[in-house]
């Protein structure tokens, strides 16, 4: 609905980033971690769809740098979980299943020829 038909993918991530570092505040200090498996899930989202319509585009690298971003960023954040006593699970889970969601969908993106014949 809101797109304008211009790519900039560092402005989109940039700005996905920030909400999520804004809602991971909120959710470790209220202890609310089922909102960083939903935050963690629409992020995903974005970036599948993102790199799903960009895919012509040749910027595997580029999604391939967003992806770990933002894995390292779950990471993060369950790290600071864990070290600031927050023992509910979600925290954990989402740190889990984040890079693996991303890990499996860069697999599925080298199925694509383009990328198998130009694998650097």
């Amino acid at each position: 609905m809101l797109s304008t038909g211009v790519d900039r993918p560092i402005a989109l991530f940039s700005y996905i980033l920030l909400l999520d570092i804004g809602l991971a505040a909120v959710t470790l200090h209220q202890g609310w971690g089922f909102l960083l498996g939903m935050s963690a899930l629409a992020t995903f989202a974005m970036e599948a769809g993102w790199t799903l319509n960009s895919s012509r585009r040749r910027r595997f690298w580029l999604a391939l740098g967003i992806y770990l971003t933002f894995g390292i960023f779950f990471l993060i954040v369950s790290t600071i979980a864990e070290k600031s006593q927050n023992k509910e699970k979600s925290f954990q889970e989402t740190a889990d299943y984040m890079p693996l969601l991303s890990d499996g969908f860069v697999g599925y993106l080298l199925s694509f020829r383009e990328l198998g014949r130009i694998p650097g």
